[in-house]
């Protein structure tokens, strides 16, 4: 095992750790020859092929099951402006990140018609807007690299802990529309907060790992831009309590 194989083997268990912690279930697996692990679907099932028997080689994920098929053939370099160089960890940061964002931006909707205090709104709006731009910057890596591209349901992102204590995104929006006011404001923040952090996760692993130049930019500027986002709520957070 090379020093960079090892340290991304460390980044992967480290990342998979603090995701369950948030509730993220591992991704789809299975085998190149289209048999399964367990519950996991088979590559066949879960990758469009662009014939019946069109040849590919398999890509690694995160916990070293098979992610995505790159077809053999000649390939352009770039789509776009967008490497067509990826692997597990890209195809990985796209598909949790686009539905995380999803959620936020369901939760964000809410704040204008039952949020009290102004700066939670401005802050709700600021998140909403964000999420737009960065789905269309994802989906077209994904449409570069010949990936599905993720979904925006926020049913997706089922089963993620965004803080507070509750299981799911659905339970969390649930949560949020039937409150108004103050109790709006700090159960939104409180939320967002959790949110943000599991991002964070995401983002600086993707940072390490993503083998494409766009990816790893991208995990980057979502770095950055999260980690000031949640001083601001933390600070907003203690102002409001």
């Amino acid at each position: 095992m090379t020093a960079r194989t090892g340290r991304r083997a460390v980044a992967t268990a480290v990342l998979l750790a603090t995701l369950a912690a948030c509730g993220f279930a591992p991704l789809p697996t299975g085998n190149s020859d289209g048999g399964s692990g367990g519950a996991s679907a088979p590559v066949s099932q879960a990758v469009p092929q662009s014939g019946a028997d069109a040849p590919g080689t398999a890509l690694t994920a995160l916990d070293g099951g098979v992610c995505c098929v790159a077809h053999a053939g000649a390939a352009p370099t770039s789509v776009n402006g967008i490497s067509t160089v990826y692997d597990g960890w890209d195809t990985a940061f796209i598909s949790w990140m686009v539905p995380h964002y999803a959620v936020a931006a369901q939760e964000a909707e809410l704040a204008p018609t039952r949020a009290a205090d102004a700066e939670v709104r401005a802050l709700a709006s600021k998140i909403d807007a964000a999420q737009g731009t960065t789905y269309l910057k994802m989906s077209a890596m994904a449409r570069a690299w010949g990936q599905p591209v993720p979904s925006t349901d926020p049913a997706a992102a089922s089963g993620h802990d965004h803080g507070g204590g509750s299981n799911s995104a659905a339970t969390d929006a649930a949560t949020l529309t039937r409150l108004k006011g103050s109790a709006f404001d700090r159960k939104f923040l409180s939320i967002a907060i959790a949110d943000d952090q599991a991002a964070m996760a995401i983002a600086k692993a993707s940072v390490a790992n993503c083998s494409n130049p766009q990816a790893r930019a991208l995990a980057q500027e979502i770095q950055s831009s999260v980690a000031a986002e949640i001083t601001q709520m933390q600070l907003l957070a203690r102002k409001l309590s």
